[in-house]
């Protein structure tokens, strides 16, 4: 096997365990939040009706928009958001027991998209429900508790189920990190790649080297410094350059916002030609190169890559 060949897959690898690392790092966070939502529950289940500081901040998102509604207005809102919470808490248990490994494999029934999009939903209703509830106590309005469906003996388990789960996805999470900081220390000590891989390996090693730092000081999983972008192949074919668009909640395109798309769902050209024009305009950031680089014919280089997206950008 020749140098460049042993370079590629030592590349290649380094792509696929970043990629797994990143799905890794979204379940971890997602189970985090389902235990906070479940903890939520709890505390709107509990008589007294005292809730931790920690979700103090729930309300800020709903005071500027609920503005002057009438008491009963809330209460009605409220009625109708623990319904549909009690009625879908039994869906969220159910991913208690659901492992990141068969979320990964496909051996799950659910995917990870659909793990994550669950639990998201339900976060949104928990926290919607304690903000109302948090309002309401500050109106002076005395609430029933949330009605339970199962024993809070149960829940509490559940909770303390997902705590476990939690500390041995961070554990994993680590592990990994330390992995690619060793690969990537390993590559860029070959002499025959070129500079600017070098760079761009190095640059990957330091963002890892920061997220370990950050877990070590007992940072939060969902408060990485540096944040594993999944970048999705657009389209673009052979020696032009194609677009990675980031999948993260700050980059997507939002459609509705957007005054030159028209809402109307069957103008799908137009749409398209919009959301062409703002990929091109998009920065490749050194991942994204790396990416394409590694996807790219044979007789693609680096720096004809980096040329080719410095050209796209500047159209």
């Amino acid at each position: 096997m020749t140098s460049s060949q042993q370079n590629t897959d030592a590349l290649k690898s380094l792509s696929d365990k970043r990629h797994a690392l990143e799905s890794l790092i979204k379940i971890t966070a997602s189970i985090q939040e389902q235990q906070k939502s479940l903890l939520e529950l709890s505390a709107a289940s509990n008589t007294k009706q005292d809730f931790p500081v920690s979700m103090m901040s729930h309300i800020n998102i709903l005071r500027d928009k609920i503005g002057n509604i009438p008491i009963t207005d809330l209460l009605q809102k409220l009625e109708t958001i623990e319904k549909v919470t009690e009625s879908n808490l039994a869906h969220i248990i159910q991913l208690v027991d659901v492992e990141p490994d068969d979320l990964n494999d496909g051996s799950s029934e659910f995917s990870v998209d659909e793990f994550i999009e669950r639990i998201a939903n339900f976060k949104r209703h928990t926290q919607t429900s304690i903000g109302l509830r948090l309002i309401l106590k500050e109106r002076n309005v005395a609430i029933a508790p949330f009605r339970l469906p199962i024993p809070q003996a149960e829940l509490n388990q559940h909770i303390r189920t997902l705590k476990q789960k939690e500390k041995r996805c961070i554990k994993r999470v680590r592990r990994d990190i330390v992995e690619i900081i060793k690969d990537s220390a390993k590559i860029v000590s070959d002499d025959s790649i070129s500079e600017q891989m070098r760079e761009c390996i190095n640059q990957i090693k330091s963002e890892m080297e920061d997220n370990l730092t950050h877990l070590d000081n007992g940072g939060k999983i969902d408060e990485l410094p540096t944040k594993i972008e999944n970048h999705v192949l657009e389209s673009e074919i052979e020696l032009q350059v194609e677009i990675f668009q980031a999948t993260s909640d700050d980059e997507k395109i939002n459609l509705n916002d957007n005054p030159e798309i028209n809402k109307d769902e069957n103008n799908s050209i137009e749409k398209n030609a919009v959301l062409d024009d703002q990929r091109r305009k998009r920065k490749l950031s050194r991942w994204q190169v790396f990416n394409l680089w590694l996807s790219s014919p044979w007789n693609v280089s680096w720096n004809s890559l980096k040329k080719s997206s410095s050209k796209k950008q500047s159209k």
